[in-house]
């Protein structure tokens, strides 16, 4: 990016307008309804003055085609107060207008029946299409006790007598993660069933019902197939389900701290990382099959919708596919991608789908890691490389050996710095420490993950046409991989490679000086390859 092309664009515009819708989401959410409702008052009374103050005074005040901008943003900014508010709405015309009453509930389990953390109750979520025979819509979370039993799977249709309540706002912060978790999904009821009974419905195909029973069926499948590759190796097979579809039903608070202490935590969270390792790893088979180009990208969407639905529709992965989805689109339509722009659209759809989203971890680091690493890590990797532009080695084939091994040592570190910088202040806001040595260890962990990425799907589905191709060969060069793995956490997992931060870092002043330095180094870096571009050009000029 040169300076031409900090001048505002189009594309910028998309930008700035989604920032600004966001920014109206998190006020409304923060803020108590009454409040945001004065404030969106104010605001889009400066926003009517402001409009009229632009068009008597255009040509006297404002000299530049983007004097609208201002106004645009004001107006991003107001939707996003009234979405949360439509919202709101919206629910009360749903489900959640019976909360407080029993009634018989109809619905379809959206996922399986699995036991709570005391053990005593069975729970999982229904999309509800029928209250007290009147149609509605939903999704609730249903409990069972154990002793009842629950025989159903996803997909099966049911009905039961149930009271309905409103699930409260926690203030213990981990069951806080939770509420947000369920927000985001638009679920903000609960239903106590004493007994279930299967409904017979009137079987019309549903696109979305079938996608997740799909993509569960996938997941079940992957599941039973790695705990049958390491049957006596249980922490590799909890280590393989989180990095294959970020199953971490099998870690214990020790694992979570190790990965967090090694600084590799992002592994086993599916994130924008592994679709794209997914992508790729699909648009190279598949291309290597002399198939048409521009089918290539049309037929890895069908994996890429199997893959989000597997992985339970996490933000971050949906962030990551709605980004895959544009770019093919560009693709399609011969049109430039501009990944910034994609990572911003992906953003506001997820957002203006469900509000909740914004307040959700996953997907505020897969964004700012994202966002980081557009920013910064061509300057980075510019910069780290500038000392070896000169030819040092005599040798061709040794300077070219050299001359790989260092652009790959400062790609991986300018990859990690750069996601550094995007996610340092929302790292240290949300679990209060930050690892040392992340820098060192993701040097050697990103390769290993993307060998046991595609070795790990590969030997899933060899499992089910040969097992004992999958058991006695393509087992052994995973349980190497994954012993990279485990040996990193082994050694790196200590308390003492992490820094612990305490809670008070998160105010008004080191949020200021965070984003100022972020700033700061971003220019600095910017101006620095600004320099070296012009001494190129003059060179060039001069026939130097």
């Amino acid at each position: 990016m040169y300076k031409s092309q900090h001048i505002i664009t189009s594309k910028h515009y998309l930008v700035l307008l989604v920032a600004s819708f966001a920014a109206g989401i998190f006020i409304s959410l923060l803020l108590d309804t009454v409040f945001a409702f004065y404030t969106t008052i104010i605001l889009f009374s400066i926003f009517i003055i402001a409009i009229l103050f632009s068009v008597f005074f255009k040509k006297i005040f404002f000299k530049t085609k983007h004097y609208i901008l201002p106004l645009f943003m004001l107006l991003s900014f107001l939707a996003g107060i009234f979405r949360v508010e439509f919202n709101a709405v919206a629910n009360e015309k749903s489900v959640t207008q019976f909360s407080g009453q029993e009634a018989w509930i109809y619905g379809t389990l959206s996922s399986e029946p699995g036991l709570t953390s005391n053990k005593f109750y069975y729970s999982f979520e229904l999309d509800v299409f029928k209250v007290n025979e009147e149609p509605s819509n939903g999704t609730i979370i249903v409990y069972i006790p154990k002793a009842n039993g629950c025989d159903f799977n996803i997909g099966d249709s049911i009905f039961f007598w149930g009271d309905l309540k409103k699930i409260p706002i926690p203030e213990n912060i981990s069951n806080y993660d939770y509420f947000i978790n369920l927000s985001r999904k638009n679920i903000f009821l609960t239903a106590n069933a004493k007994n279930i009974n299967p409904y017979e419905t009137d079987g019309q195909f549903s696109l979305i019902r079938s996608i997740k029973n799909a993509g569960f069926s996938v997941r079940n499948k992957i599941l039973v197939t790695v705990d049958k590759l390491f049957p006596e190796k249980a922490e590799h097979a909890a280590i393989l389900k989180g990095l294959l579809i970020g199953d971490k039903t099998d870690f214990d608070d020790e694992m979570y701290n190790k990965f967090s202490n090694a600084g590799i935590s992002h592994i086993v969270a599916v994130s924008g990382l592994h679709l794209s390792l997914l992508f790729s790893f699909l648009m190279t088979l598949i291309g290597s099959l002399r198939t048409k180009r521009n089918l290539v990208p049309l037929i890895t969407l069908p994996f890429i919708i199997l893959f989000v639905s597997a992985s339970g529709f996490t933000p971050s992965v949906l962030r990551a596919s709605i980004m895959i989805f544009l770019m093919m689109l560009s693709a399609v339509l011969s049109e430039d991608y501009d990944p910034v722009t994609s990572l911003f659209a992906a953003f506001g759809i997820l957002i203006a789908v469900s509000p909740y989203s914004i307040l959700s971890k996953s997907l505020v680091l897969s964004f700012s890691a994202t966002l980081g690493i557009f920013v910064y890590f061509r300057y980075i990797n510019s910069f780290l490389l500038l000392p070896f532009g000169s030819d040092i080695w005599n040798s061709t084939k040794r300077r070219r050996l050299f001359k790989k091994s260092i652009r790959y040592l400062s790609s991986s570190l300018s990859l990690s710095l750069s996601s550094f910088l995007g996610t340092a202040y929302f790292i240290v806001l949300f679990f209060g420490k930050i690892s040392k040595v992340q820098f060192l260890t993701n040097l050697w962990i990103i390769p290993t993950v993307t060998l046991i990425f595609c070795l790990g799907y590969i030997a899933c589905i060899i499992f089910y046409i040969s097992p004992w191709f999958s058991l006695n060969v393509l087992k052994y060069p995973l349980d190497w991989f994954l012993d990279v793995i485990t040996v990193t956490l082994d050694y790196f997992g200590d308390n003492r490679f992490s820094y612990n931060y305490p809670y008070e870092v998160s105010s008004f002043a080191y949020t200021t000086v965070y984003f100022g330095a972020a700033l700061i180094i971003y220019m600095t870096l910017k101006a620095f390859s600004d320099i070296r571009q012009q001494k190129k050009k003059a060179a060039e000029k001069s026939g130097c």
